[in-house]
């Protein structure tokens, strides 16, 4: 009872109602709020743990509607690659790129 009494004085705008309550209350109020905290801790978590596996759900059909709507084919393939598979000696140094080291220096 003496719980809803101070929880009915801070909805209607009465803290120093419900500071003494809260003060001269004969049972333990930090018990109940440490519990209260703890929950609130783990439904933090699950939500958080929620939007992950919804976020996991969204990618996942993007994924599906991306690789429905551009196939990789290897028929289709003019045969060049965009990735660069050679080692740096196959590369030669440009002026754009001494330029760049110059600037760094």
């Amino acid at each position: 009872m003496e719980w809803r009494f101070l929880v009915a004085a801070l909805k209607c705008g009465r803290q120093p109602l419900a500071d003494h309550f809260l003060q001269t209350s004969q049972t333990d109020v930090s018990k109940k709020l440490v519990h209260i905290q703890n929950w609130w801790r783990r439904a933090a978590a699950a939500r958080c743990e929620n939007r992950v596996v919804a976020m996991s759900s969204v990618l996942n059909r993007l994924s599906n509607v991306f690789s429905e709507r551009f196939p990789f084919d290897e028929e289709q393939s003019d045969g060049e690659s965009t990735c660069f598979l050679g080692d740096d000696s196959d590369c030669e140094s440009s002026d754009a790129d001494s330029y760049c080291n110059d600037e760094l220096l």
